[in-house]
């Protein structure tokens, strides 16, 4: 693995599988927790909803779950709609993520500027979010006005992350569900050829974010 610490500008290399997680031990403990707050849905057909009740999620005590939601991906064809109630669960453990990359040459103006990118992430912890790795770590000067003809990817200077936003309205710093990104983590394999073979990422946040809105979970039987 690959490790960015966005305030003090720092990469560091980590080995990285099951054996190695130095959280290991507490990750049981936190999955029998989780499935104790997963047992409110203990009642739906099994069979059609065996990975809603395998799932790992926090899900807030202040939560009325609402028993038809699915779980089904969007592969396949795009069948997605707006929200109207972004800010309730499940939809306000998705968020929208801006990366600002400063000093970038402006090949136009001749101008060093700040650019800024928007993508989306999800809450998979209490201060942990996954994204796309294209989000954490691309080249940004290779189209465009911004165009110097090298190959050179690198981390943003910042990400701010908003939980369960609606709209330009909620894009601020004083935004209840505001976060920022401390730390990336990324693949060795995406770090030395950033394709879409890894393309993905594990952020560190700077507050318990997914203790206050919830944050969604997975299948976590490894540490047996």
């Amino acid at each position: 693995m690959v490790n960015y610490n966005l305030n003090s500008g720092v990469t560091t290399f980590e080995n990285f599988d099951q054996n190695s997680y130095s959280m290991k031990g507490q990750s049981e403990t936190m999955s029998l927790f989780a499935e104790a707050e997963t047992s409110k849905i203990s009642n739906l057909d099994i069979s059609q909803n065996d990975a809603i009740l395998t799932s790992k999620a926090y899900i807030p005590d202040d939560v009325k779950l609402d028993y038809s939601i699915s779980t089904n991906t969007i592969i396949g064809p795009d069948n997605r709609i707006q929200v109207s109630n972004p800010k309730e669960w499940p939809y306000r453990a998705t968020c929208m993520l801006y990366m600002e990359f400063d000093n970038v040459y402006n090949n136009v103006t001749g101008q060093y500027v700040t650019i800024v990118s928007v993508g989306t992430g999800f809450m998979e912890g209490p201060n942990l979010l996954v994204t796309a790795g294209h989000c954490t770590y691309g080249d940004v000067t290779n189209d465009g006005d911004y165009q110097d003809n090298i190959t050179n990817p690198r981390f943003p200077n910042r990400i701010r992350v908003y939980a369960g936003a609606n709209g330009n309205s909620d894009i601020t710093e004083s935004y209840v569900y505001f976060a920022t990104v401390s730390k990336i983590n990324i693949q060795k394999e995406y770090y030395e050829n950033p394709t879409f073979d890894y393309d993905w990422a594990a952020c560190q946040l700077n507050w318990n974010l997914g203790n206050e809105i919830g944050y969604y979970g997975k299948i976590s039987d490894w540490y047996v």
